[in-house]
């Protein structure tokens, strides 16, 4: 029961630490929420609040180089609609994977034996994901998170084989936008390595070929055969779905290996398993659930470090306790 939550930070037999979990838990247990509407939402938000600061949001836009000069990070390259262009920078804050952060580097400001450390540590396992919509009416809303295990553990579940996958699954569903007491939508995420996509890894999202459609829907149809053995009234209630799968993660969040928290705190690490947000190009930031902790708690916890230190310590606990109170 402890650790029955486990896939919310992808925990591994003794290696993961307690704190990781402990934190996890207690950000959940103090305040745990769905949105109305879905959670696009925090991102429309978002890009409101940078708006209107005065700000831009560039999107199908790639980053390729973190441009240095000889002391400090000058700007960033990237490419929109095949044309090479860079945006002059004061300061640079990354929070795609490290190892990818890293190699966007290419000044000797960030020594080898650095850059060797970021880019042998383990990541998590990634995600073979089910969005579901419901037939309306059909499926009671469920308050709550479903964690399920069919391998008699909570623990090695990143082991299953072809023949007994998934070894587990998280249920739960969005909160709902026409009647409350009937889900309209859900999600269903299982492990996923990406060893098994080995043969489309050099592909990008929409033109994988039918072969990787089929690989999807099998693998749907046997994680949507899984969760109904314990929610019966999934297969009735079910109008259609959308997948994603490692590689999704990989093309849309540039998480190295399609990691669905990035890099895997390992308590035999000690120090050399942490990632500081600073670097040794100074006005360079790391941010992101590799940096502080896993999921959108290490996403805002890494967001928060980052911004205190450029605006000065307790600079943003004041904002966002005035904010609050």
């Amino acid at each position: 029961m402890l650790v029955g939550n486990q896939p919310l930070y992808a925990g591994v037999r003794g290696s993961t630490p307690f704190a990781l979990h402990a934190f996890t838990t207690s950000f959940y247990n103090r305040s745990a929420w769905r949105i109305e509407g879905g959670s696009d939402r925090i991102a429309a938000l978002l890009e409101k609040c940078i708006t209107d600061a005065g700000g831009e949001v560039m999107t199908r836009c790639r980053a390729v180089e973190i441009v240095c000069n000889e002391s400090r990070a000058t700007g960033v390259k990237y490419i929109y609609g095949g044309v090479s262009q860079t945006i002059e920078a004061d300061t640079v804050i990354s929070t795609v994977h490290p190892s990818i952060s890293i190699g966007m580097v290419k000044s000797p400001l960030l020594r080898p034996v650095f850059r060797k450390r970021i880019e042998e540590m383990p990541d998590t396992i990634g995600v073979f994901e089910l969005y579901l919509k419901f037939k309306q009416r059909k499926v009671p809303y469920m308050n709550s998170n479903r964690f399920v295990y069919r391998g008699g553990t909570v623990w090695d579940s990143e082991y299953y084989t072809n023949s007994n996958w998934p070894l587990s699954f998280l249920y739960m569903h969005q909160y709902p936008q026409f009647d409350a007491n009937y889900a309209d939508a859900g999600v269903i995420l299982a492990y996923m390595r990406m060893d098994e996509l080995s043969r489309w890894s050099d592909t990008v999202t929409g033109r994988r070929g039918k072969e990787y459609e089929e690989f999807k829907r099998v693998k749907a149809a046997t994680l949507i055969e899984a969760a109904s053995d314990c929610l019966p009234e999934l297969k009735d209630g079910l109008e259609r779905y959308w997948t994603s799968t490692p590689l999704t993660y990989r093309d849309y969040t540039g998480t190295r290996n399609g990691s669905l928290y990035g890099i895997a705190k390992d308590v035999n690490l000690g120090a050399a398993g942490r990632v500081s947000f600073r670097t040794r190009v100074p006005n360079l930031f790391l941010a992101g659930q590799s940096v502080n902790s896993h999921g959108i708690l290490g996403v805002l916890m890494g967001s928060f470090v980052v911004c205190d230190n450029l605006l000065g310590s307790g600079v943003m606990y004041e904002g966002i306790r005035s904010s609050i109170l």
